[in-house]
């Protein structure tokens, strides 16, 4: 049976009341445009990438740190392939930002990096790019409930605390029946669902995947057609080294070349 992965200690959700819950995830913060025309979520992680490097020296080291070049190759040092890639570069400069936030952005969005919790409990979820250049991710939809809705964030503290813990509210008689049920185990996914996207959506992480796609991109996809001469680095030659002959070859020799001729060579063999 296979085990579960340990959780890091940025993915623990220690908290464990409704009120507590409901305090961390309204401390998030959202997104709101004016109007909704570039978006609006309750929650809102920041992933702006205006420090991601792509200079050709970083994306190299980036590359050879990504885990695609082995350790015994040697092909990215070679200064041919570098002259060659250099050139690559100054063609293609402009669009790699590009290419690194599109491929980046598919994770979100295109893989299953995020529709699951860390322990593999699939989640049903979606996301929404906000912002004039998309540098917010939203929750837009989550388990059936739609966190892209034009109402306040007051709304979403009361469906996170759950009834009847408003004033004067003392049996589920007095629950106020416009806001939805949010069950405790709902909850607690988005509770952790949200933990995970405080850490791992900023614009440092941001940066980082771009840089790491981008690199990717490059060295993989513009510089794939130059040849990678010497790509395995070859062990050094073993030093030249004869056996001597065992006593049955000696004694083979004459009769393989001739008879007695080389007796004189069996006996000081001998």
């Amino acid at each position: 049976m296979p085990r579960k992965p340990t959780k890091p200690d940025y993915y623990h959700t220690l908290l464990r009341s409704r009120g507590d819950i409901a305090d961390y995830l309204e401390s998030i913060g959202g997104y709101y445009s004016a109007h909704g025309r570039h978006g609006q979520s309750y929650f809102a992680f920041n992933v702006k990438c205006h420090g991601a490097r792509l200079d050709f020296e970083h994306l190299i080291e980036v590359h050879r740190n990504g885990g695609y070049y082995g350790d015994e190759e040697i092909w990215i040092d070679n200064p041919e392939w570098l002259e060659q890639a250099r050139a690559n570069y100054e063609e293609i400069e402009r669009r790699l930002f590009d290419w690194g936030v599109e491929d980046a952005a598919r994770l979100i969005t295109d893989s299953d990096c995020y529709n699951h919790l860390y322990d593999g409990t699939r989640i049903e979820v979606e996301y929404l790019w906000m912002g004039r250049s998309g540098g917010h991710v939203g929750v837009g939809e989550f388990e059936g409930f739609d966190f892209s809705a034009d109402v306040g964030r007051d709304y979403w503290r009361e469906v996170f605390r759950g009834n009847p813990h408003r004033s004067g509210a003392s049996a589920w008689r007095d629950w106020d029946r416009t806001f939805p049920t949010m069950d405790y185990p709902t909850l607690r996914k988005l509770h952790t669902l949200v933990v995970m996207l405080a850490h791992d959506l900023t614009p440092e992480t941001a940066a980082a995947e771009v840089e790491h796609h981008a690199a990717f991109r490059f060295v993989e996809g513009a510089c794939a057609d130059i040849p990678r001469h010497d790509a395995i680095r070859q062990p050094p030659p073993l030093a030249e080294w004869r056996p001597a002959p065992s006593e049955g070859a000696w004694q083979a020799l004459p009769s393989a070349i001739g008879g007695g001729r080389f007796d004189h060579l069996r006996s000081r063999a001998e």
